[in-house]
């Protein structure tokens, strides 16, 4: 559906194209109007934020949900069984609140890719629209520290409206904190988000943030070694979406281009990773909103982070069966005394 513009924000019209990212071709998003995500001018039906007692995946409404992921496991010697993604995406919002055009899609393509990639999909978990609710979202966190470790590779990504405030009910002591506005309406703030993520572990994770101010979600949980954080604008800045490809701008071109087309290999490995696909999205956005929007990364990796998960290792090479002849070539002979005394004369 086609959203209107959020009070006092005007929709976004760029310029004609001024020239492309630095060795690439022209990319195929379209130039209409844009739309902010940005609801921080409207009061939402309930501002209370997520309760903190949210219990785990297990035996929560998380896992009745979603059975098949709170049920995997990892198989050692299979490496993709220790690939988990928590996608969130959020169109469809309870009551009154504007509705997105695009963070569904983001969720949903970014699933998408991870499968074509080799994950499997009970460890990818995609909440999505009015199912995306508070509670839901902390137990899925919680789902993730429950299957991760310390040798596992994790994805988190959230698309959908936020909530800039003031509050101290998250205990980071900031002077200005901003919140994951969720499906019904209640809030996930940055303090809480932290402390929940920081309980996740990983040897490699990518924290994507398609939403207004998503810088501000730079928390000390968030921001972790082995960790690459990007961000679709600075805690300074709107982000937008495109209603004529229905996807939020940084979705389309980092996910969409950069990844599932590939345009994001810049150096022509045949891979893309997470850093290239952001280096080729970031000129794009800036351009593509008008100079409006400056997608931001956080990078506590070392080297970059390919997300196609390594084959099994064929498995050992079997000796040939043992069919009783001793490994000779079959013919048995019985001596025999009278035969020993034949031919021993």
């Amino acid at each position: 559906m086609l959203t209107p513009v959020v009070p006092d924000t005007p929709a976004v019209t760029p310029p004609a194209e001024t020239g492309n990212a630095p060795g690439k071709a022209a990319s195929s998003a379209g130039r209409g109007p844009l739309v902010a995500t940005d609801e921080s001018s409207v009061e939402a039906a309930s501002t209370s934020t997520a309760s903190t007692s949210s219990s785990s995946s297990g035996g929560s409404s998380f896992a009745k949900k979603y059975p098949e992921q709170a049920n995997a496991s990892v198989d050692p010697s299979v490496p993709a069984t220790n690939y988990w993604a928590l996608l969130i995406g959020i169109n469809d919002y309870a009551g009154s609140t504007r509705d997105n055009v695009g963070s569904y899609q983001d969720a949903r393509d970014l699933r998408k890719h991870l499968l074509s990639l080799g994950w499997h999909s009970d460890h990818i978990a995609l909440i999505a629209n009015r199912d995306a609710t508070a509670t839901r979202i902390i137990q899925g966190i919680r789902w993730l520290a429950s299957k991760t470790d310390s040798s596992s590779v994790v994805v988190f990504h959230y698309a959908g409206h936020e909530k800039p405030l003031k509050t101290s009910s998250d205990g980071d002591n900031e002077s200005r904190d901003v919140a994951l506005w969720v499906a019904d309406n209640k809030l996930i703030v940055d303090g809480k988000l932290g402390s929940e993520m920081g309980k996740v572990a990983a040897a490699k994770m990518w924290i994507d943030l398609a939403v207004c101010r998503a810088g501000g979600f730079s928390d000390s949980g968030m921001v972790k070694s082995g960790r690459i954080l990007t961000f679709s604008s600075p805690e300074s800045e709107l982000s937008y979406e495109d209603p004529g490809l229905h996807h939020s701008v940084f979705g389309w071109y980092v996910i969409m281009e950069g990844m599932r087309q590939r345009l994001g290999d810049l150096n022509g490995d045949g891979i893309v990773t997470v850093e290239e696909a952001y280096k080729y999205a970031r000129p794009y956005v800036v351009d593509r909103t008008g100079g409006r929007q400056h997608p931001k990364l956080t990078d506590k990796l070392s080297g970059e982070l390919n997300l196609t998960p390594p084959k099994p290792a064929p498995p050992p090479e079997q000796p040939p069966p043992d069919d009783g002849s001793g490994g000779g070539c079959g013919i048995v002979i019985f001596c025999t005394e009278a035969y020993r005394s034949q031919y021993s004369a």
